[in-house]
Order: C-alpha cells, then sequence, then structure tokens
C-alpha cells in the first residue's frame, strides 16, 4: 500500500524520483491483498497492479530513503545494514 500511496504523489511532486517497494515474508511476488486494493480505491487510487519482491542489500545503494512499517520490518533492515556495512556492500557515511 505504501508505495501506492507515493506513486500516486509522485504524479504531483516531480521530486521522487523512483519509487518502489520490497519485502522480507512469504508475501514475495504475491499481488497486493484485496483489502488493500480497496482501501487505495476508496482514497482514490486506482489501477495499482503491483507484485512483491525481495528486499536486497543493493537497495541500500540504490534509494536514498528505506522505510520500514513495523519494528519487525525495522530490525531486519537494520541487521542487513549492518552486514552490507561488513562486507563492503556500502560505505559508512562521512
Amino acid at each position: 500500500m505504501a508505495e501506492a500511496v507515493f506513486r500516486f504523489l509522485k504524479t504531483s511532486n516531480p521530486t521522487f524520483l523512483k519509487v518502489d517497494s520490497a519485502g522480507i515474508a512469504v508475501t514475495i511476488r504475491q499481488e497486493p491483498d484485496f483489502r488493500t486494493v480497496e482501501m487505495l480505491q476508496r482514497n482514490g487510487i486506482v489501477g495499482y497492479n503491483h507484485r512483491a519482491r525481495a528486499f536486497q542489500r543493493e537497495d541500500f545503494v540504490e534509494f536514498d530513503y528505506i522505510l520500514a512499517t513495523d519494528r519487525t520490518l525495522l530490525n531486519f533492515l537494520q541487521m542487513q545494514k549492518m552486514k552490507s556495512l561488513y562486507m563492503g556492500d556500502i560505505r559508512r557515511p562521512k
């Protein structure tokens, strides 16, 4: 749902250059839940067509912002970032 909302906001705000979403659970490659689609439609966001993809550590390089929707996801992202720093996938900001 967050991706759909940001894509909608992007239509009126050109500062959003790239919007994407990724997951860490069994929902990878699945379509959005019907309740999500209904909520989006009730709020004027129609035609959202998306299949979930898996989060990759390269996303830390690709995107300026990565948002976590809950504490479990935040913990996962923090662990992935530490692994990426350790493995040299990304560099620590100066």
